[in-house]
């Protein structure tokens, strides 16, 4: 609906410009900016921080035994200073629903805390905010550095804010679980990490997903799974929005969605069920070399016209350059860019990699040995024509509404966003699909 794209709009420049201002300048002030743009705000504050990585680590010392000695040595490695933002209570998520509903909740203040004051309210958030050293880190630093901070605060999840040398930004978050043998101890979970968002040029994914982690939107969520409006229910909430199962049924949901609308405008196929099982066909391997590719570009390995958003940037250049041939046949991107992608490019005859000089419509392709893009029969057929508005949801309303990493999940880390273990998982859904239907394939 109309009302509802305004709003998330709005909601995405909001967020977008708190990531910026985030970015920049004071790391402590700007990330108290961004969680108070997402609706969260606490009174209780920590008084004499240094900043310094050393003094914060004596100042919490690990209260968890056991964990990895190396976690410690990668924080003090990486960390250039560390802060605690403020501990979200009970009574400051009230106050947030307070504000959330547009009243005034003034509390009065002055109280001054100290580091003893931190580890007493087990029914609370803690936010800290680390800046790094490099201008980029591995999945597993992040999560390493996130279990640390958090083996110095026993059953108060630490929401960690992280920025690298160059402003991106990092939210990371570890469930924390009662020991099933030890009621005085906690099991720290899998970190989940929303990792290196780029405010300068943010992917509308990350926005959507920190706009998810809103307190307005985790409210609605609360209220509709009839959840308490306390601490207990808002950790519910966080976990909601940061599973990837779910995010990974809302992509298969979306792809599903454009895959049959593909069904029904290529042409080039009969009427009868053997030519609908090979339209079908022929679009499920479509989709996964455009997956596949998609994935590729996440690493850096395609590039034309100096931009390795590789598929975007070859559309671009397509709308740009191709016009109506001397028939006056209109230029067609499948045709035209991808069949010349998939067989001259990734699985040329000649098993060489392409530069942008030997091949100006595909620009900077690898060659890949593998059997996803060796040309079959029906990609030699001139009948099958797939129109440009498949493609061009494909993009739209796929691709730049998802956030991809080339990472597989951990039983440690996971990154919240759609990984390599996608592509089984959407051909299997599909062929299970047709189980129903008596219909198999093979890979």
């Amino acid at each position: 609906m109309v009302s509802d794209q305004v709003e998330r709009d709005a909601g995405r420049r909001r967020i977008g410009d708190a990531l910026l201002a985030a970015s920049r300048g004071d790391f402590a002030e700007g990330a108290s900016s961004l969680l108070k743009t997402l609706g969260y705000e606490g009174e209780r504050t920590l008084d004499g921080q240094t900043g310094g990585v050393g003094d914060f680590l004596s100042m919490f010392p690990r209260k968890r035994p056991g964990g990895q000695a190396a976690d410690e040595e990668i924080l003090r490695g990486n960390a250039s200073s560390m802060r605690v933002l403020f501990q979200l209570t009970d009574e400051d998520i009230t106050a947030g629903i307070v504000r959330q509903e547009r009243m005034i909740g003034e509390r009065a203040g002055g109280y001054r805390y100290t580091a003893d004051d931190f580890a007493g309210d087990e029914s609370s958030f803690l936010f800290v905010a680390v800046e790094l050293r490099r201008n980029e880190h591995p999945r597993g630093d992040y999560a390493a550095m996130t279990r640390e901070v958090n083996r110095r605060f026993p059953f108060i999840p630490a929401v960690v804010l992280f920025r690298t040398a160059t402003g991106r930004l990092t939210i990371s978050f570890v469930h924390r679980r009662p020991n099933k043998r030890d009621a005085d101890r906690d099991v720290l979970g899998p970190v989940s990490l929303i990792r290196e968002i780029d405010p300068g040029r943010p992917h509308v994914a990350h926005l959507d997903i920190v706009r998810e982690l809103s307190l307005g939107r985790r409210l609605a969520w609360m209220d509709k799974e009839e959840k308490a409006l306390n601490f207990e229910g808002l950790l519910a909430a966080w976990l909601d929005a940061l599973d990837t199962e779910e995010l990974n049924r809302r992509f298969y949901l979306d792809y599903k969605w454009i895959f049959d609308e593909a069904e029904t405008v290529v042409t080039g196929f009969g009427a009868s069920d053997q030519d609908r099982e090979d339209k079908r066909l022929f679009l499920q391997t479509l989709f996964n070399r455009l997956v596949f590719v998609h994935f590729l570009s996440r690493k850096g390995w395609l590039s034309i016209n100096g931009r390795t958003d590789y598929l975007d940037a070859l559309w671009d250049d397509y709308l740009k350059k191709d016009k109506p041939g001397p028939s006056g046949n209109p230029p067609n991107f499948y045709r035209d860019r991808l069949k010349l992608l998939f067989f001259t490019g990734l699985n040329n005859p000649q098993s060489h990699n392409l530069t942008d000089g030997a091949s100006p419509q595909i620009g900077s392709v690898p060659f890949l040995n593998g059997g996803l893009f060796e040309e079959t029969a029906m990609d030699r057929r001139d009948d099958i024509f797939v129109p440009d508005s498949v493609i061009q949801r494909t993009l739209d309303d796929l691709f730049a509404s998802f956030h991809f990493t080339v990472s597989e999940s951990t039983p440690l880390e996971i990154e919240v966003a759609v990984d390599p273990e996608m592509l089984g998982m959407m051909f299997e859904e599909l062929v299970n699909e047709r189980h129903d239907s008596g219909a198999y394939y093979t890979p």
